[in-house]
């Protein structure tokens, strides 16, 4: 395994799902983001999901066809479902997406991939309000447990998630794919261990603005 895998891949978070509750209407009176559930069958809903994510992380490069093959047919998860986010106060321009899905090893656990937040619209906390809509959907569902996967190097969604609860699982029999070779690869030893520093990093920083 090269060493970047050892020290940036992707690791997993959880948390329990009965406190997350934000629908379409909260989003669109207090936050003023309308919510439009993305037909896979549509080239412009494609689309609009496409260039989202295209701004938001610079190893994705979706065509039409693998995007609707990527999210219709993913490979760890059923019943999934995208969101495009709205201003309704900027013209209807789409500044945000998130995908959620329920696992087919578990169905008690959930998760969410592909949050993007366009490039103009970051700082707003639209990101934050990705993640609590999504697992929010899941909770309706009656999904117990939420988990979320992240590349390590993305440090800001790490601690976005810290803040809403999710918390690192010590170990693969917590996951929801447990023959996913891909997360038996990358929950190594050096990943783990950096993985439980940044969460207790965080922990730290948050009592020491408690105590200011």
């Amino acid at each position: 395994m090269k060493f970047q895998q050892l020290v940036n891949g992707t690791v997993y978070l959880q948390a329990p799902l009965k406190a997350y509750e934000l629908d379409s209407r909260i989003m669109e009176e207090k936050y003023g983001l309308r919510v439009m559930q993305l037909n896979y069958n549509s080239d412009a809903d494609l689309e609009t999901w496409m260039n989202i994510i295209h701004t938001s992380y610079d190893d994705c490069c979706f065509t039409l066809d693998t995007a609707r093959d990527y999210l219709s047919n993913h490979q760890y998860m059923k019943e999934v479902q995208s969101f495009v986010f709205q201003e309704v106060n900027g013209g209807g321009r789409a500044v945000a997406t998130v995908s959620i899905g329920v696992y087919k090893t578990n169905p008690k656990i959930g998760g969410d991939f592909r949050i993007g937040v366009t490039k103009e619209a970051q700082g707003k906390g639209y990101g934050r309000l990705c993640i609590l809509y999504a697992f929010s959907q899941l909770a309706a569902k009656g999904v117990k447990f939420g988990e979320s996967a992240i590349a390590f190097k993305r440090k800001e969604s790490l601690y976005l998630h810290y803040s809403l609860g999710f918390k690192p699982q010590p170990s693969t029999r917590f996951l929801a794919n447990k023959t996913s070779d891909s997360k038996l690869k990358n929950l190594n030893f050096i990943l783990k261990y950096r993985l439980r520093k940044s969460y207790r990093d965080y922990l730290k920083k948050e009592r020491n603005q408690f105590v200011k």
